[in-house]
């Protein structure tokens, strides 16, 4: 599940997976390779497998209980930097905008009585087409922006998110929605729709 997907902070190599047995059962733990081969080059400690997924835990939980300011907020910069970037995005923009301009002075006209009620209906319903065309057109390039799409995922995933402390690990979740995670004195996942969310973890003494 973490294989190749977790970075240390210090030196940048990719933690192991490291068997530790006990009498009762085995024990996880993950450890930087560096450090794992030479503790003078990396001084990273290793952490457990449990604390990793803790922190995962806790910030789903943060996620759900935040659900309703920050999705908003991430889909609403999202949208806007798909705009942003496309020529066309631009060219329709502006039909839309120009449009509401002269939706304004063809109602400042008919309440002057220069153009009659039929008139102002026709032409209104025009701009009201090419509006929705252009909107049409907005909302395809939306949908074909890769990040908005994995931001979708993220917000369907949390809105069904209900946390059970005797649930296993949703390590289906973690596939889904994080591309990797660095461990230092802090984990830090990197989401897929390029959201940095840090959680604390605790480092083992060894």
């Amino acid at each position: 599940l973490f294989s190749g997907r977790l970075v240390c902070a210090e030196c940048g190599h990719k933690l192991k997976r490291i068997t530790q047995a006990a009498p009762q059962n085995k024990r996880y733990y993950w450890g930087c390779t560096e450090h794992l081969k030479d503790r003078k080059k990396c001084g990273m400690k290793r952490v457990s497998e449990g604390s990793i997924q803790n922190a995962f835990l806790t910030m789903l939980n943060k996620l759900k209980f935040a659900e309703g300011k920050f999705f908003p907020v991430l889909m609403d910069t999202l949208r806007k930097e798909s705009l942003s970037s496309s020529p066309d995005a631009e060219q329709l923009q502006k039909i839309i905008d120009d449009n509401n301009a002269k939706r304004l002075e063809l109602i400042r006209k008919a309440e002057s009585g220069i153009i009659d009620t039929a008139v102002y209906q026709i032409e209104n319903q025009e701009l009201l087409y090419e509006d929705q065309v252009a909107l049409d057109a907005l909302d395809k390039i939306e949908r074909g922006s890769y990040l908005l799409a994995q931001a979708r995922i993220l917000r369907n995933i949390i809105s069904r998110w209900e946390y059970s402390p005797s649930a296993p690990f949703p390590g289906e979740i973690f596939s889904q929605i994080c591309e990797d995670a660095t461990i230092g004195t802090e984990i830090v996942f990197h989401l897929k729709c390029r959201c940095f969310l840090t959680e604390s973890i605790q480092a083992d003494n060894t």
